[in-house]
C-alpha cells in the first residue's frame, strides 16, 4: 500500500506537526510558535488569510488519510482529531473564499497540542505543560 502524505493516526499528526517546526523559520521568523506573532502578519502585499491558506495547503495534506482508531471514536481525542482534520483541510483545501485569521491558525495549533496531551494521559503518563507553552 502506498500513501503520498502518510496514513495512520499518530504518523499523520506528527507529519502535520512538523510543518509548524519545519516552516517555523519562514513563518515565525525568530519567534517561537507559542508567541503566535507570525512574521506574515506584517506582510502587506498578500493577505494574512492567503498566507494561512498556503501554510495549511501543505501541512493539511498529511491529514487526508489520517484514521481515528476505533477506541477513540466518540471520545475527546477522536473528536478533537476529527475537528483538527476538518478545520485544517477546510483552510488548506476548502477554497471557500473565507477570510482566515490568526485565531484560525492558533485554533489548529492548540487542537494538535491538546490531542498529544490527552494521548499522554491515556497512556498513563502524567504530562506537564512546558514553561515555554
Amino acid at each position: 500500500m502506498k500513501s503520498e502524505f502518510g496514513k495512520g493516526f499518530l504518523y499523520p499528526l506528527t507529519l502535520f506537526a512538523l510543518h509548524f517546526e519545519r516552516d517555523g523559520e519562514a513563518i515565525f521568523g525568530d519567534k517561537k510558535p507559542k508567541e503566535y506573532e507570525l512574521e506574515i502578519w506584517k506582510t502587506k502585499d498578500v493577505t494574512i488569510s492567503r498566507h494561512i491558506e498556503i501554510f495549511f495547503n501543505g501541512a493539511s495534506d498529511h491529514l487526508y488519510e489520517m484514521e481515528v482508531p476505533s477506541e477513540f471514536e466518540g471520545n475527546e481525542i477522536g473528536e478533537l482529531a476529527l475537528k483538527l482534520k476538518q478545520k485544517a483541510l477546510e483552510i488548506g483545501h476548502g477554497f471557500s473564499g473565507r477570510m482566515w485569521t490568526k485565531d484560525d491558525f492558533i485554533e489548529c495549533y492548540d487542537l494538535l497540542k491538546r490531542i498529544m496531551f490527552l494521548l499522554d494521559k491515556m497512556l498513563g503518563v502524567n504530562p506537564v505543560k512546558a514553561d515555554f507553552d
